[in-house]
């Protein structure tokens, strides 16, 4: 039998409250991203420029909602949760990589299409969107790797049930 600390007890009742919370704003982002993409145009620059900035947009949101999964999943000793968190930020620094690219291309597309008098300020937030997100992808592997890292370390430092070690006796 293993006596528990109260405050891992603590998490254990909070830790899926928390996550439950996280998930539900997680999902908000994207299900906005979703309902606002719809109906398909891929066609069409400005869609595509519109949905890329909705999902650069997001991004930060993400991240944090990221970042605080994995905290809470160490704090909460919940390791699945670390390691799903960590390959989840893996998985959206990709995306921003491969994403990137294209709103570059297709701002450029867009930025004719707008009025002189609005040009600026679709410059300069274009311009916010991209470093941001660009910004933002380090730090996003970097958690990912190391989420991966501490849910590995984690499991090899767990303690074992059964005997303790005896000393004196052969």
């Amino acid at each position: 039998m293993e006596n528990r600390a109260p405050s891992t007890l603590r998490a254990d009742l909070l830790a899926p409250a928390m996550l439950a919370v996280l998930s539900i704003s997680g999902l908000s982002l994207a299900a906005e991203i979703l309902t606002t993409s719809l109906p398909l145009r891929i066609g069409e620059a400005t869609w595509r420029f519109q949905l890329e900035g909705l999902v650069l947009n997001a991004a930060p949101q993400w991240a944090l909602i990221l970042v605080l999964v994995l905290g809470i999943g160490l704090y909460g000793d919940r390791i699945g949760v670390v390691k799903a968190g960590a390959i989840v930020c893996l998985l959206l620094a990709v995306t921003l990589v491969v994403l990137l690219p294209f709103f570059v291309l297709d701002f450029l597309t867009v930025r004719q299409l707008q009025p002189q008098s609005r040009l600026p300020g679709f410059q300069r937030v274009g311009l916010k969107v991209t470093g941001i997100a660009a910004l933002l992808v380090p730090p996003l592997v970097w958690a990912g790797v190391r989420g991966l890292a501490a849910s590995r370390n984690v499991l090899l430092t767990e303690p074992t049930t059964g005997p303790g070690l005896v000393i004196g006796r052969p």
